[in-house]
Formats: C-alpha cells, sequence, structure tokens
C-alpha cells in the first residue's frame, strides 16, 4: 500500500556543522548550518493529520484518477471544511504537475464546501458538483479545474458558480457533455418533501437558457413522498438518465434536452419500481446495447441492507432476462451497500460494495455477467476486498482504466487512530489487487495540516538518519480544549523523509479518543524507538511508554500495541525522561501529582513493557525532595555501574 502525506510547514529540524561550539549572539546561525542537509542546513514539515475524506471520483481517459472530497483541519478562525481534490498517475502515485504535488485545496467562498459529483471534460479539465454552506443554506456547487488543478478563470466566478433555486439545494453528481455544457442532478428541499433538481449549465458557467423553459433547471416531483437524484449518466443521442430514490422505492427518469420528462420512458418518463425494502440507487451506466444498468442498496428491515443490480430496456421497462425480472439481489456480508457501477467492454458489471464485517464496512467490488448472476470466478467467490488493515473503508465512485482495471475511490480509516484519508484502489480483471498501481493495488492520502507541531527530542542512528518525538496539538480554537497527539518523524542524512518509516517518513501514533504528548525520545541498539511522555487512558494523565519497531509501527511485544500507561500519582503524571539499562529494562522519570503537590517519579518496566517487581513498589519509586514543595524530574541517565541519577527541581507547593 502506498500511503502518501501531504503536508504544510511545521516541524524544524536543523544540522549544524560539525565545527560549531558556540554561537554569540551576534553571529548568524546560517553560518554554521551544514548545506548537505536540507534547505540549507534545515527540514520544515507538517506532522499532526486534518481529517480527509474522499466523497467521488473518476478516471480521465488518460488514465489519472482524480477523488474530489473534503479535509476537516483547524484554521486561523476556527474548525473549517476545505473542498480538496487528488489525482493520481496510472501507476497510484501523486501527479505532481497538479495541484501542490498532487492535491489541490480550492479557496471558495463560505463556511463550508462539499464536493460530490466528477466529470472530465472534453477539453480535460474536471468539473465537480456538490454543495455550498454560506450560513443562511445549502445551495448547488458546481466547480470547474483547469487540467493543472487550478479553479477555471473562464468558469462562472473565478472557478465556480453557486445555484440557489429558492430552497435547500445539494448537488449529487455531474455529467459532462461533449459539446462542453455541464448537466447536474440532485436534491431539492423545499417544504415538507425533497424534489429532484437538474441544472444544465453552458461553457463560461451560465445556466442554459434552453433548458427548463429558460430557467436553466427544472425542479421535478415524480410522487407525493421525497424524490432524490443520486446519479446521471448521457445517452449516445444526449438524452439524460437520472436514478435515485423516491418514497420508499427506487427510480430511473429520462429527461429530454430541454429539461422536460421523456414519456417514450415507461409512459411517464420514469420508473419507480420496489426492489424489496426501501430502495436507493446510487449508481447508473449504459450498455453498449443502450440498455441502462442501476446499482444500489434495499434495506429490507432494520440493521439489514443488501446491493442490488437492476437493468432497463431503452424503453424504461425492466429487463426479464437479467436476474429475477430484471434486478438482482447480493449478500457477501452482515451487510452490503451498492454505492456505483461501470460496465467492462466485454459487457460485465462491476459494483463497488460497501461491506460490512465485524462490525465496520469495508471497499469492495463484485461483478455480475450479463444475465444478472454473480461472477463467482472474480475475487474470492465473486467479491474482491483489496484492504486488509482498515477499520473502516468507503467506496464513494468507481471508475474503468483504459485496459478495463477497476478503480474504487473513497475514504480509508487508519486502524491505530482513526484518522482518515482519501483512498483510490485498483483491481486486475480477476479481482485481485492490481499491483501495478502503488506496489499492491491501494494508495492513500493523508493531509497533514491544521496542527501545531513540536520537536521534543531528537537523536542519530547509526547511520546517521534523524530521529524526532513530535508532539502534535490541534488548538482550543477548534476543540473544547487543546487535544495533543505522539508522532515520530525520521529523516535520512540529507534531510529528506525517510520513505521506509511510517507513512512517508511519519509514525502517527494518535489513539482514538486517548490524549497524548510525547516528551524524550531513546534508540535501543537493536534499531527499535523508546518514548515516554504522558497520555490519558482514562480520567487523569498517566505516564506513558511507547516502543516502536525500525520501521515505525508499533512494537506488538511491547505492553498493548506497544503502548505502557502507568498511573504513579493520585492526579495527573507526566513523564519527562527515559533511559535504557544495559540489561534492556527501561527507565521514565517524571512528575507523580498527589492530593496537594507533585513528587518525583521513576518507573522501571520490564522490555516487555510490563512492570519491574524488583523495583521501588510494583515497579514505581515516588520522591518529596522538598517535603510538601512541588518536585519534578525533567530527565533520568543510568550509570554504569546501574545506579539511576535523575535530575529536576524543587519548588514551593
Amino acid at each position: 500500500m502506498r500511503r502518501i502525506a501531504a503536508r504544510a510547514v511545521q516541524l524544524c529540524v536543523v544540522l549544524f556543522s560539525s565545527s560549531l561550539l558556540f554561537v554569540p549572539t551576534s553571529t548568524s546561525a546560517a553560518n554554521w548550518l551544514h548545506p548537505a542537509f536540507g534547505a540549507g542546513g534545515w527540514v520544515r514539515q507538517a506532522v499532526g493529520m486534518a481529517e480527509a475524506t474522499g466523497w467521488g471520483g473518476t478516471v480521465q481517459a488518460d488514465g489519472k484518477v482524480v477523488v474530489a472530497g473534503l479535509i476537516g483541519r483547524c484554521g486561523p478562525s476556527g474548525f473549517e471544511n476545505v473542498a480538496t481534490v487528488v489525482r493520481y498517475l496510472p501507476d497510484g502515485s501523486l501527479d505532481v504537475d497538479f495541484g501542490t504535488g498532487g492535491i489541490a485545496h480550492l479557496d471558495l467562498p463560505g463556511s463550508e464546501n462539499v464536493l460530490v459529483g466528477v466529470a472530465e471534460t472534453i477539453d480535460q479539465k474536471i468539473v465537480m458538483a456538490g454543495k455550498h454552506f454560506s450560513g443562511s443554506g445549502d445551495d448547488f456547487l458546481v466547480v470547474r479545474l483547469d487540467p493543472d488543478g487550478t479553479l477555471d478563470a473562464s468558469f462562472g466566478s473565478g472557478g465556480y458558480v453557486i445555484l440557489d433555486a429558492g430552497g435547500a439545494e445539494f448537488a449529487l453528481d455531474v455529467v459532462a457533455h461533449p459539446d462542453g455544457r455541464i448537466s447536474v442532478v440532485g436534491d431539492y428541499e423545499s417544504g415538507a418533501n425533497d424534489d429532484l433538481l437538474i441544472a444544465r449549465f453552458v461553457g463560461d458557467g451560465g445556466l442554459d437558457a434552453s433548458f427548463g423553459g429558460g430557467a436553466g433547471y427544472v425542479i421535478t416531483s415524480l410522487n407525493t413522498g421525497p424524490d432524490e437524484a443520486y446519479a446521471a449518466t448521457l445517452q449516445r443521442d444526449g438524452k439524460l438518465v437520472v436514478a435515485g430514490h423516491s418514497e420508499q422505492d427506487a427510480f430511473v427518469a429520462r429527461f429530454l434536452a430541454d429539461g422536460s420528462l421523456d414519456t417514450g420512458f415507461a409512459g411517464s418518463g420514469f420508473s419507480v419500481n420496489h426492489f424489496g425494502g426501501d430502495d436507493w440507487l446510487f449508481g447508473v451506466a449504459i450498455q453498449e446495447d443502450d440498455k441502462i444498468v442501476v446499482a444500489g442498496t434495499v434495506f429490507p428491515g432494520p440493521g439489514l441492507a443488501q446491493a442490488v443490480v437492476a437493468r432497463y430496456l431503452n424503453n424504461g421497462v425492466l429487463d426479464s432476462s437479467f436476474g429475477s425480472s430484471g434486478a438482482s439481489l447480493f449478500s457477501f456480508g452482515s451487510s452490503d451497500r451498492g454505492l456505483d457501477v461501470g460496465i467492462q467492454s466485454d459487457g460485465r458489471i462491476v459494483v463497488a460494495d460497501a461491506i460490512g464485517l465485524s462490525g465496520w464496512e469495508q471497499i469492495s467490488a463484485f461483478r455480475v455477467l450479463s444475465n444478472g448472476t454473480l461472477d463467482t470466478a472474480y475475487g474470492s467467490g465473486g467479491i474482491a476486498l483489496p484492504i486488509n488493515d482498515a477499520i473502516t473503508s468507503t467506496p464513494a465512485s468507481l471508475g474503468l482504466l483504459p485496459d478495463g482495471d477497476v478503480v474504487l475511490m473513497g475514504t480509508f480509516t487508519r486502524p491505530t487512530s482513526f484518522s482518515s484519508g482519501i483512498v483510490a484502489v485498483a483491481l486486475d480483471d480477476t479481482g485481485a489487487a492490481q499491483t501495478a498501481f502503488a506496489g499492491d493495488g491501494v494508495s492513500t492520502i493523508y493531509v497533514r495540516e491544521g496542527t501545531q507541531d513540536y520537536g521534543m527530542d531528537i537523536a542519530l542512528t547509526p547511520d546517521q538518519r534523524v530521529v524526532t518525538a513530535v508532539t502534535t496539538e490541534i488548538p482550543s480554537s477548534c476543540t473544547v480544549s487543546l487535544f495533543r497527539d505522539m508522532a515520530v518523524t525520521r529523516h535520512l542524512p540529507d534531510g529528506s523523509p525517510d520513505a521506509g518509516f511510517g507513512t512517508d517518513g511519519v509514525a502517527d501514533l494518535a489513539v482514538s479518543g486517548v490524549r497524548a504528548q510525547v516528551e524524550a525520545l531513546a534508540l535501543q541498539p537493536d534499531g527499535k524507538i523508546l518514548l515516554a511522555g504522558s497520555g490519558r487512558p482514562a480520567a487523569d494523565m498517566d505516564f506513558a511508554i511507547v516502543r516502536l519497531l525500525e520501521n515505525g509501527e508499533p512494537d506488538p511485544g511491547f505492553g498493548t500495541d506497544g503502548r505502557v500507561y502507568v498511573p504513579v500519582g493520585s492526579s495527573d503524571d507526566y513523564a519527562m525522561g527515559i533511559a535504557l539499562q544495559s540489561d534492556g529494562k527501561i527507565v521514565v522519570a517524571g512528575t507523580a501529582t498527589g492530593a496537594s503537590h507533585g513528587d518525583i517519579g521513576l518507573v522501571r518496566v520490564n522490555a516487555n513493557g510490563t512492570l519491574d517487581s524488583t523495583f521501588g513498589t510494583g515497579g514505581v519509586v515516588t520522591t518529596d525532595v522538598g517535603s510538601g514543595t512541588n518536585d519534578s524530574a525533567a530527565d533520568v541517565v543510568v550509570q554504569p555501574d546501574g545506579r539511576i541519577v535523575v535530575g529536576g527541581s524543587s519548588g514551593s507547593a
């Protein structure tokens, strides 16, 4: 799996020339910086992660993969959701000619902009649709980018158009016409029910006066209940096919070029069908013979979900030669949600599925033969599960590469910290991971920005790699209180991130719901990395000891998932220093806080992270140096004879 982290400027690591002994205040430090390290002797990088979510995507004609979504980060005015677009090359690496290093953050007005639908125009521009929120309600948002990822100044107001049709509007899919026009479909809410909203724009972003009786959009009600459009595609004759949800059923509708319903389709312009529960369609595609294939989800009861695939004749009638009376239901896990569909050149149908496994959803795909039966030769028994190291992953879109391989695009959540990234997954024709894409078929983007990052300690490996312990902090402007996490970076001797460590040189040690900060770092002779700090697994802060493998992964042979928390005093405890004994035992020193004051706290653990029962009381020693004053340890060393030396301070309580 390729995991890529986009980062802003935060952590600073500086390498000085070996001749530096003392720098007078009148002397420029630049005279002493080592020119072979980073940018003239220093490296800056962001470490803490923003939350990134992939909402939609497409595969361009040249095989590049575009995923749109948002990142949630801490900005100058507090928490903000920023519309973000990522583009991968066909090999799964980021396209450095797009945005900044393959990622484009879009400067759009309003407090929240979400992009869901993505399409490529005939001139290789990227058009996207979603919602814009400015504080007074949701509106249609349409954005067009130039091929390099910058906003297209020739479209709308500097690259975007906002449409307020008089209610609350949310665009959910977009279609690029061969003549440069753009159709956008979604949801319109005004009053008790939702209706379909379909808008068409000309090449400069203006509403198309030939659509909707001059308005450029139509609001269409199919039934007395709510109607919501989730997917759209164009037929070869230019008619627009739309699929979604109507009351408790699924619908497919077809619109003429003027925005009116095509009465040659199912007699009324739309077909509403019941497939076995509360039925939703999220994907639509057109076969070479003009039959219409849809995919979605059937909810037959509380907590139950099945994927559905159906096929319609071009006249809007369900194709009786497909599945059971035109539709097939599929169950592989505890739940299955069909979320998009594509048709391969041989007519086989591939569906993006969010499969429920062990209480979590995972990205998956299954393939259906032209008669509606499962292609059991695909993946394992018909289902392909490409990711096995996520807590949860959800596909938002499905695309086909020029060679017919499948790309799934969506969101990936890491198992250790619950932080999320944008993911693209490639599958070959058998349903196996396409190893030509990112090495194992999976490429994940983590966005590193919006935090304050503090380098707390540093060490050199025997081969001169630079290891830094970092505390990342989400400012209180974005949370109820400051929230901190641990991280470790490793740089090569030239200052570049060490790609063999963590994710592109950063090991993020955040644990969901646990506030933690690191103060000290030590390297074991075997290359493992020791960290000391504090963490709050329960009500109070405890000593936190972490051990990482040489590749930055938590050491499973140490404590629980590489972590040990030790309560030392009766209140908050803070570890400040760490040392390794010659026998492999680990000594940590800091402050143990009691009811009225702090004492020096000392902990020793065995090599596996268990408390050393031969040391103090169950592995813990507290010392009141100043008889009731606040005492704290700042660092600890172990003498060659095994004696432990602690340095710190003692002051008034």
